[in-house]
C-alpha cells in the first residue's frame, strides 16, 4: 500500500525550505549504473519492492553518464569553520516517469507529482537542522523515460550552511528522495491529500576537526 503520510514526516519532521535541485537524465535502461539497492520497511517504495536507491557524495560535480564517479567520500571532514563544498548524487530503482506511472495504478486521481528531497543534519539521534528541496514533474522531464539519477550540490542549501557554526565532534547528513504527489481522499467532496513513494537514501558521516 502507498503510504499517505507526507514526505516531510515520513523519517524526521523539515524545518525550512531550500533551492531546488537539478536533474539529470541517464540514457540505457532503468537502472544507472551506479545504482544499489536497498531493503528498507515501513515505507512506500517502487513497485512495492521494498527497495530504495543509494546516494554518492563527492567534492566535486558530478555527470549523469560517468561509468565511473572518483573521489567518493566515505566521511565529511573539515576544520570548524572551513567547509569545502559538497555534492551529493542519488540513483532511483526506475526512472522518475515509471515511479509515476506506478502511483497512478495505485492512486489514478494522483496529480502534483513533484521530486522532493530532504536534506538532514544529525548528531547521533538528535536533527540539528533540516531542509527542503522540491522539483515539479513537468512533462518535458516525464516524457523523457530515462530520468533515473539527480544531483545536489549539499553546501548550496540552507541547512548546511549550519555546518560551519559546528564544534568539534562527529555528525552525519541524511538525503532522502521522494516521488510526492496529491490524491483524492475523499470522492463526495474532492478533498485532496499528500502521499509519497520514497526512491533513495543517503547517509554521510560528518567530521568537525
Amino acid at each position: 500500500m502507498i503510504s499517505q503520510v507526507p514526505a516531510s514526516l515520513s523519517l524526521v519532521a523539515f524545518l525550512f525550505l531550500v533551492p531546488l535541485v537539478s536533474l539529470s537524465p541517464q540514457t540505457g535502461g532503468t537502472k544507472h549504473a551506479q545504482y544499489k539497492g536497498q531493503k528498507l520497511t515501513g515505507v512506500a517504495t517502487y513497485q512495492n519492492s521494498g527497495e530504495v536507491g543509494n546516494a554518492i557524495f563527492t567534492l566535486q560535480p558530478t555527470k549523469f553518464d560517468q561509468k565511473e564517479y572518483p573521489g567518493i567520500l566515505n566521511a565529511f571532514e573539515f576544520g570548524r569553520g572551513n567547509v569545502p563544498k559538497l555534492y551529493c548524487r542519488r540513483f532511483f530503482p526506475g526512472n522518475l516517469k515509471e515511479a509515476v506511472d506506478y502511483i497512478k495504478t495505485k492512486q489514478p486521481t494522483a496529480t502534483d507529482f513533484r521530486m522532493q528531497t530532504n536534506f538532514k543534519l544529525m548528531q547521533g539521534s538528535d536533527l540539528l537542522s533540516t531542509g527542503i528541496t522540491q522539483t515539479p514533474l513537468r512533462p518535458e522531464i516525464l516524457g523523457d523515460p530515462t530520468y533515473n539519477t539527480a544531483h545536489a550540490e549539499v553546501t548550496d542549501t540552507d541547512l548546511i550552511r549550519k555546518l560551519p557554526t559546528l564544534g568539534p565532534g562527529q555528525y552525519a547528513i541524511v538525503v532522502e528522495t521522494y516521488v510526492t504527489y496529491q490524491y483524492v481522499t475523499d470522492r463526495l467532496t474532492g478533498a485532496k491529500g499528500p502521499s509519497n513513494i520514497l526512491l533513495a537514501v543517503g547517509k554521510l558521516p560528518v567530521i568537525v576537526k
